[in-house]
């Protein structure tokens, strides 16, 4: 993929994913389409697959934070808390692409002090949204078929 071609999908897919949020009345949408730039990968595999693996991440970030915040409350070392436990099970899964975004999405509750189902709610939303939009650009990867085959023919006439 070439750096324009990676360049448009990156700013059309931040674009849409923050419009859907925002239509959607979720607060922090931004974050949707900070998500989607963080999911804009090189193949459609490797979307899929980070995408999965972030909503995974993201049940089990806000499990731990608000389990950690109704027992402890929302304070800062709450926080650190919840990353010593949150970031080595993470990796334990194989979920270790989502902790940046997933711990950005705890910072939503600890600043509104809430863990109510609608705010659980709202950021399963945005990663959903994010990756969602993001997979969805990714579908179209343009072929390089076409130069192999000039380079198999280059090489053939070559030799």
């Amino acid at each position: 993929m070439t750096l324009s071609h990676r360049t448009i999908k990156i700013a059309s897919a931040t674009v849409i994913a923050i419009l859907i949020a925002q239509f959607l009345n979720l607060n922090y949408s931004v974050s949707a389409g900070i998500i989607a730039i963080l999911s804009v990968l090189d193949t459609k595999k490797s979307s899929v697959l980070t995408a999965l693996q972030r909503i995974a991440s993201t049940v089990l970030a806000l499990t731990i934070a608000t389990v950690l915040f109704r027992i402890i409350g929302f304070h800062i070392i709450v926080f650190g808390v919840y990353l010593l436990f949150y970031v080595p099970l993470a990796y334990r899964f194989t979920l270790q692409s989502g902790i940046a975004p997933c711990s950005v999405l705890v910072t939503h509750l600890l600043l509104e002090k809430q863990t109510s189902l609608p705010w659980i709610l709202n950021e399963l939303a945005l990663m959903m949204i994010g990756a969602g939009v993001a997979i969805l650009f990714n579908l179209y990867m343009p072929s390089k078929a076409s130069q192999i085959i000039l380079l198999r023919e280059q090489v053939e006439t070559q030799m």
